[in-house]
């Protein structure tokens, strides 16, 4: 019984020597890996959430609307004047 009261002794104090700022720092530990799991989390869901916004998001935002991508389309050759026809037919322009 006495190895055991001593055992515990010795854990007592190495406890005691972490003081008031061993507590600080494991407090502060935690806080940065909740943060950074925070960070992680949101960085996901804003990646995902902007990949499937597609090719009319990026039209929108270079400011084009779909008649003036089909006739850069045409114009670069990308695709014939049929094709043209039926997009700007299908648009209504």
């Amino acid at each position: 019984m006495g190895a055991f009261i001593a055992l515990l002794a010795d854990c007592m104090e190495g406890i005691s020597r972490w003081g008031t700022g061993g507590w600080i720092w494991m407090g502060l530990m935690m806080l940065a890996g909740a943060v950074l799991m925070i960070a992680v989390v949101y960085l996901i869901l804003k990646g995902s959430s902007s990949l499937g916004s597609g090719a009319a998001h990026a039209a929108h935002w270079h400011g084009e609307t779909p008649l003036e991508i089909a006739r850069r389309r045409y114009a670069s050759g990308e695709i014939t004047a049929e094709e043209f026809e039926r997009i700007k037919k299908d648009l209504g322009g």
